[in-house]
């Protein structure tokens, strides 16, 4: 895989689209392997083209490749990038491991994937746990997991068959939509309970607390007499649910909610202590502004 592009790889674009004859849609796209030349009838998502080879072909205006050409092909606009160097979790940008892959997307807060090369980052496949496994029986051209690196962030291997989508990518996820994709999974999708990091952990617990409380179910049928018959016969199984979820919401509201916060700040402030005191980089360490800290933890 290239995490860069370098001359080897302009020359591969530039030799693609001559050969194909055309040069507009032979492209130096970001995919989850790295930069790759790829000739394509349809377009891939504008966040992760590099260049297409008509371009570059106009920009040479007839003359050869050489260093100096290069160089200024393989260097981004600066209002967009530095440099097409994709880097890794570490801040370095050295040669890849054989099983590193790229993440060429993260969800917005609609769930929706946004593709911007400028913001790829690659991480270590084989140091990567697969946390939820892919939904079966899904018929809607799209295949998804959640796995979890080994410096802790969330990310969805999703695989298309739908137009106008990458085959397969890596999509950054935050840990609120990692959880709630936890929380949407089926038992048999979660091929370790005890590998779970405490977030997902703590939601497929969640995830279980909501299934005791499912309505009974009596068919969907049109004559209110069957229903209601159907109705009487499961009364003493819904009457049941009405109370224990009255009673149980009460206690998660009462008790739980308070006692998770109470273990929070008792956390928070560790944090804190670990830290010499220092709010601001207690702060920086939980990912939350430094009033949030203050907030929380509350100065007795």
């Amino acid at each position: 895989m290239s995490l860069n592009i370098n001359t080897d790889l302009l020359s591969e674009l530039i030799k693609a689209g001559e050969r194909s004859k055309r040069a507009s849609e032979t492209y130096i796209v970001l995919e989850d392997d790295g930069w790759q030349v790829r000739t394509l009838i349809d377009p891939p998502d504008s966040g992760l083209i590099a260049m297409d080879a008509e371009s570059v072909l106009l920009y040479l205006d007839g003359e050869g490749l050489d260093e100096e050409s290069a160089q200024a092909l393989a260097t981004p606009p600066a209002s967009v990038a530095a440099t097409f160097e994709i880097a890794t979790p570490t801040g370095g940008t050295s040669a890849p491991a054989a099983d590193w892959q790229v993440v060429t997307a993260a969800l917005n807060e609609d769930g929706a994937p946004v593709r911007d090369w400028t913001q790829a980052w690659a991480f270590d496949h084989a140091a990567a746990t697969e946390a939820v496994t892919a939904q079966r029986g899904r018929d809607d051209g799209i295949e998804e997991s959640l796995w979890l690196t080994d410096e802790g962030r969330y990310l969805i291997r999703r695989y298309s068959s739908r137009q106008g989508q990458p085959a397969s990518e890596w999509i950054e996820a935050s840990p609120e939509q990692a959880a709630e994709y936890a929380y949407n999974a089926d038992e048999d999708q979660i091929p370790d309970e005890d590998a779970l990091p405490l977030l997902l952990s703590a939601t497929r617990l969640v995830a279980r607390l909501a299934n005791q409380f499912q309505a009974p179910e009596i068919g969907s049928g049109s004559d209110p007499d069957v229903r209601r018959g159907y109705a009487r016969k499961v009364l003493p199984e819904a009457v049941e649910q009405v109370k224990a979820a009255k009673v149980v919401s009460d206690l998660i509201r009462s008790k739980l909610l308070s006692s998770i916060r109470a273990e929070r700040v008792d956390s928070a402030r560790l944090v804190v202590l670990a830290c010499h005191g220092d709010r601001s980089e207690a702060a920086g360490r939980l990912d939350m502004a430094y009033s949030t800290l203050s907030n929380l933890i509350k100065d007795a």
